[in-house]
């Protein structure tokens, strides 16, 4: 009997789930740790970050270095806690996971491609809505 072997590769997504709307999405070949977080946080989220916008965190390990928070809470007041019933990230990545999904993207470049499609689709009164649900009004 003969058996399928499959070699997976760990694609990640990340992307910023703000107030503001969708920013600064960023695809890699390989598992986030906190050093590709941190500096995707210093040289794409912070670049687009606004006066009054909302930042809601995934709860990864990799997002909780003290240097990832400082970053952050440079450009913003204090970050809100995680809680899976009440966070905006968990409907906007439901909602990215089943519009990825139905593009079938199974390559990095693939993925890249695709992604341009979801983030359009999340409009930022989409991501007000979001936070308004999960509690978070904006300032």
């Amino acid at each position: 009997m003969s058996v399928l072997r499959l070699h997976w590769k760990t694609t990640t997504f990340i992307v910023g789930v703000c107030s503001g709307g969708i920013v600064a999405p960023y695809v890699v070949g390989c598992l986030v740790d906190c050093d590709i977080f941190e500096a995707w946080v210093e040289q794409a989220l912070l670049r687009e970050l606004r006066p009054g916008d909302i930042v809601g965190m995934d709860n990864p390990s990799s997002h909780q270095g003290p240097r990832v928070r400082a970053l952050i809470e440079s450009r913003c007041e204090g970050l809100p806690s995680y809680s899976p019933d009440f966070n905006a990230i968990e409907n906007a990545f439901a909602k990215f996971q089943a519009m990825l999904f139905r593009e079938a993207a199974r390559t990095v470049d693939a993925l890249r491609s695709a992604i341009g499609q979801p983030i359009d689709l999340i409009t930022p009164k989409e991501c007000q809505n979001m936070f308004a649900a999960a509690g978070k009004e904006p300032d």
